[in-house]
């Protein structure tokens, strides 16, 4: 019996199908080991439900597949009006350099865990045997899909093989049906932009110098002479005497600056906690845009950075990654809901950035370095000084008026522990025995701190610049995270205006009001601090809050198990009133009340139980469900 024979067209065209078939499976292991990975590590989508992760898991699928879906179909009609075997050969290298990323992802993920090196650690000869390796398995793999092509062509000959990849085709359609969401975020200007009241536009440096104490500052009457030229500075400024922040947390206290709303609102506390939807674009960077304002940012990463905090429309430059680095992000953000866009960010870009890396395209930075408990992160010092000139470099040669935000680190300790260049308060102690948070060290470093406020201070009048320029002088929360310490609250306008001393209690969140009503800008709704330029703020309430309670974190990461409703990330809220504070842990419902010692507000503080109601309904006025917390009876007392 003779065996009916194919004509060459059935066999190529089951080729093609095979093709399509395994860049199917490619695409969907690549998306599924991805999406096992990014939501069992600290993000923004381990925390989401179950059915949200399932959701866009089969999302980026679609997506993916899709756009292979096209390549290979660019090349299928090449082929067909060709007949060029050529097309299929580089039709193949699709699958196998899907299946080859994946590789690199995996052992890159397993040897970086385990033992600290990876693809962002190799240099020079490591870097080129990350490459050479990849070629590879490049080269291995394609030979696998070539060897599963010709089975499939086998199994498919005879068949009608164009109904797969049309099923497949289908199948990506339907998945992004079922599974687009559109963006939830909409972003229009905030109002028309133009003019604003002054004829020029002042230069704005907001210097915020982590976990900074007022009660260690001689401008706030500390003993030690720490801070001379803050000193010097303040008797020239608006200066809140009985300032607090509103975070007991670095990303917390800084975006509630930025945004001038209370971090219960932004609900953003602690990595990986950002924006999302209207909060990402409701911060005062995005308002003095649209007034012409070019605006950087520079910090440490690890701690502050715009692009991972997800403030929006609001940075040109933040921590020298330029914002058109991050273009592909934002249309991802025009295109999808936040969670999908974050998602599909991080899919993509974890397997290219390797890919610059070790085609020596970009360099491929090693955040590891970047941890403060890090030995090695010591000689960086957390790079202050080299953000300092970044930023007094824009500030004399920008042609339009500049936004600068700079997070000062050196206040922050390193391990427990402090690391001055020159001791002066703790001469004649040891710096590798000086022990946990030792204050002698620490005031080394305000003094630190200090000396390069002088250097700015220098430069702005040796420019001309210093009667254009707002300086704002604020910290994100008091020594060891503590929200309930005073901290400096300085605001130097040009030409000394509105200088004098405020001894009612301000807070972080009046600090962009307050910049706005000097502008002649109008405050939004939204922002919920208060201007205090031209009146004292009165008697009222400062609400802060922070992890602590059941809430653990675990290498700058919230644990996500112990992340829970209805209070998430905030372990605790306080209240300040009148030098007196009150703290409810949310979660054990822990009542404790205190005495700011220092503090030198005039007024009477509210009693308990009124304290706790006030707690209470802030809470629900965000949405929080306070169920829990009837009433004052609910409390133990530590």
């Amino acid at each position: 019996m003779m065996l009916k024979r194919l004509s060459p067209f059935s066999s190529r065209e089951s080729s093609w199908s095979g093709l399509f078939l395994t860049t199917s499976f490619s695409v969907f292991a690549y998306a599924l080991l991805e999406w096992l990975f990014l939501t069992t590590k600290p993000s923004a989508i381990a925390i989401l439900p179950f059915s949200e992760k399932l959701r866009i898991l089969l999302l980026s699928f679609a997506l993916v597949n899709g756009a292979a879906y096209l390549l290979l179909a660019g090349l299928l009609v090449v082929w067909l009006v060709l007949r060029w075997n050529l097309w299929k050969r580089l039709g193949v290298l699709l699958p196998a350099g899907i299946l080859s990323g994946l590789t690199l992802l995996l052992v890159d993920n397993f040897t970086y865990t385990l033992f600290h090196f990876g693809v962002s650690t190799s240099a020079g000869w490591s870097r080129a045997l990350y490459l050479l390796g990849f070629l590879i398995v490049l080269y291995l793999w394609t030979r696998e899909v070539s060897g599963w092509l010709a089975g499939l062509t086998i199994r498919q000959q005879g068949k009608r093989a164009w109904i797969t990849p049309a099923a497949l085709s289908g199948l990506t359609v339907l998945l992004l049906g079922l599974t687009y969401v559109s963006p939830q975020a909409v972003h229009p200007p905030l109002w028309s932009a133009g003019a604003a009241a002054r004829k020029t536009l002042p230069h704005i440096l907001l210097i915020t110098a982590d976990g900074l104490n007022a009660n260690h500052l001689s401008a706030y009457g500390y003993e030690r002479d720490t801070t001379p030229n803050l000193r010097r500075l303040a008797e020239h400024s608006l200066v809140g005497e009985n300032a607090y922040s509103n975070s007991a947390n670095t990303a917390g206290g800084v975006v509630a600056i930025l945004t001038g709303k209370y971090p219960t609102t932004n609900r953003l506390l602690y990595p990986p906690d950002a924006l999302k939807g209207e909060n990402a674009f409701q911060h005062l960077p995005y308002i003095l845009k649209t007034y012409g304002y070019t605006s950087v940012q520079y910090s440490f990463p690890y701690f502050v950075d715009a692009y991972t905090l997800n403030i929006q429309s609001g940075f040109d430059v933040a921590n020298g990654t330029v914002f058109r680095q991050s273009a592909f992000l934002s249309r991802l953000q025009n295109l999808f809901d936040e969670s999908s866009a974050g998602y599909l960010y991080e899919l993509i870009n974890r397997l290219a950035d390797r890919l610059r890396h070790i085609f020596f395209l970009k360099d491929m930075t090693n955040y590891r370095l970047l941890l403060p408990t890090n030995p090695q992160a010591l000689p960086f010092e957390y790079r202050d000084e080299e953000n300092l000139h970044q930023v007094l470099d824009t500030l004399t040669t920008s042609n339009k008026p500049v936004f600068a935000h700079l997070h000062w680190m050196g206040t922050h300790p390193l391990g427990r522990k402090f690391y001055p260049k020159v001791q002066v308060f703790s001469q004649g102690q040891s710096v590798e025995t000086q022990g946990e948070f030792n204050p002698d060290f620490y005031d080394d470093k305000i003094l630190e701190f200090d000396q390069a406020l002088g250097e700015i201070l220098d430069t702005l009048d040796a420019s001309g610049l210093m009667d254009q320029t707002i300086v704002v002088i604020a910290s994100d929360h008091g020594f060891m995270f503590n929200n309930l310490a005073r901290l400096p609250w300085i605001i130097h306008f040009p030409e000394d205006a509105y200088a004098r001393r405020i001894r009612q209690e301000v807070q972080n969140i009046d600090i962009a009001p307050t910049l706005l009503e000097y502008l002649g800008i109008p405050i939004p709704e939204w922002m919920e601090g208060n201007s205090v330029l031209r009146a004292d703020p009165g008697n009222r309430l400062i609400f802060g809050t922070g992890v602590g309670d059941t809430v653990r974190t675990e290498n700058g990461f919230l644990v996500e198990e112990t992340v829970n409703p209805p209070f998430y990330n905030f372990g605790f809220v306080s209240v300040v009133s009148c030098n007196q504070w009150h703290r409810l842990k949310l979660n054990s419902r822990i009542w404790e009340s205190g005495q700011i010692a220092d503090g030198t507000a005039p007024c009477t503080p509210i009693a308990e139980e009124e304290a706790f109601r006030l707690i209470v309904q802030h809470l629900q006025e965000r949405g929080f469900d306070t169920s829990t917390l009837s009433s004052f009876a609910v409390v133990q007392r530590p």
